[in-house]
């Protein structure tokens, strides 16, 4: 089975997470910006990891985009010189959020999802697999941008009273500013098992690791909230519950 590993970020969470599967899987991880079309519709399976901000997931909407053209240039207009000629039909897709928020708290692995899904053409939402992994965030790396975006939801969360915290509030309030690491390889049990064709397709899979913030998933904003929909875990993330890149 040829499996393709794809990943957006910016400030490298994603990227270990990418890495560390494609290690797993005795392959390579590629940045969504150097895959080429033959690769995208000649895999069996395609996992995308991507982190959440901004309210997007950086290079997923131009990837699925690109998948979806090709195939259907193909079935439209063969020709057998055509390098991806043998393609008749699109691989597999699972998708990878990394943030900071917690998934495990009710609503946010639905929000997640959702912010998926806006990114997907509807051929592809239809049938994609999602996962959801804790990221991390180091405010001193973050680009003044995305510095600047969190500092206005941190002047929103720090009203909140305490007692109506979330614990994705909590994580944030408690260290924004500072640095969090919420990478943890182990949770990537699911996503080998889907791609091994034991997980449940279609499900989003909960991963019960890491805290606050879909907006700061890879630790900075999305292509393309809670309270960190706007930095993710390696960039800006986006989800009310604050998520951190990944």
């Amino acid at each position: 089975m040829d499996t393709l590993i794809v990943y957006g970020g910016r400030y490298g969470t994603t990227e270990r997470y990418a890495d560390e599967l494609a290690r797993l899987l005795g392959t390579a991880a590629v940045p969504y910006a150097a895959v080429d079309d033959v690769a995208l519709v000649t895999a069996d399976v395609i996992v995308y990891l991507g982190a959440v901000f901004a309210g997007g997931v950086p290079g997923l909407k131009r990837t699925m985009a690109r998948l979806v053209n090709v195939t259907e240039r193909i079935r439209r207009f063969p020709r057998e010189d055509d390098p991806v000629a043998e393609a008749s039909r699109r691989p597999r897709v699972i998708v990878v959020t990394v943030g900071l928020g917690d998934p495990a708290i009710p609503g946010n692995a639905e929000h997640l999802r959702a912010v998926v899904d806006g990114q997907l053409p509807p051929a592809v939402a239809a049938h994609v697999e999602c996962f959801h992994l804790r990221g991390g965030i180091d405010y001193a790396a973050l680009s003044p941008k995305h510095r600047a975006m969190m500092w206005m939801m941190w002047q929103h969360e720090k009203r909140v009273p305490e007692d109506e915290w979330t614990d994705d509030t909590r994580m944030f309030n408690e260290t924004y500013g500072g640095a969090v690491d919420m990478v943890d390889f182990a949770t990537l049990r699911p996503v080998l098992d889907a791609i091994a064709g034991s997980g449940d397709a279609g499900a989003d899979g909960i991963m019960d690791v890491g805290t606050a913030n879909d907006r700061i998933l890879d630790g900075g904003p999305a292509d393309d909230g809670t309270a960190n929909d706007g930095i993710a875990g390696d960039e800006t993330t986006d989800d009310k519950t604050t998520t951190a890149e990944p």
